[in-house]
């Protein structure tokens, strides 16, 4: 399966996403002796009006988000404004750890999150944190 983006992958971690059971299952990377799970789903741009999101609209994208799946109140909030335009937040959901990331580069957008047990998180977030920052956007319809 292709995806209309890339990402450089830390070594000893692994798609799995033909493990998941969904009709459409997100892009889903864990590590074979690892404690969480790694997704995500996107959104291309593909004509018309680029939508330019800034890193406080996609900070309230991931609030809406949160909202709607009752994960609580978000910590660790992050927003960043550069050519990878981020929003990123932690919740404690019932047992365990959720961190959201919203990204864009101004036309398409992707979003990422990292589930594991309340406590793990120290384990694999800095991979996850490291590997979703190189994620570039490749559709050939895409806008520059």
């Amino acid at each position: 399966m292709t995806h209309p983006f890339t990402i450089a992958c830390i070594e000893g971690w692994y798609d799995v996403t033909h493990e998941v059971e969904a009709d459409d299952p997100p892009l889903t990377f864990t590590r074979p002796d690892g404690v969480g799970a790694f997704q995500f789903s996107t959104a291309l741009y593909r004509g018309g009006l680029v939508p330019g999101a800034s890193a406080a609209v996609l900070l309230s994208m991931l609030r809406e988000f949160a909202s709607a799946r009752g994960l609580g109140e978000p910590t660790d909030i992050v927003t960043e404004d550069s050519d990878l335009r981020l929003a990123a937040a932690s919740f404690h959901w019932q047992d365990d750890f959720v961190r959201v990331w919203c990204l864009s580069d101004g036309s398409s957008f992707a979003q990422v999150t990292y589930t594991c047990a309340w406590g793990e998180q120290a384990a694999e977030l800095p991979d996850c944190e490291q590997m979703l920052r190189t994620l570039r956007f490749t559709d050939e319809t895409h806008a520059a």
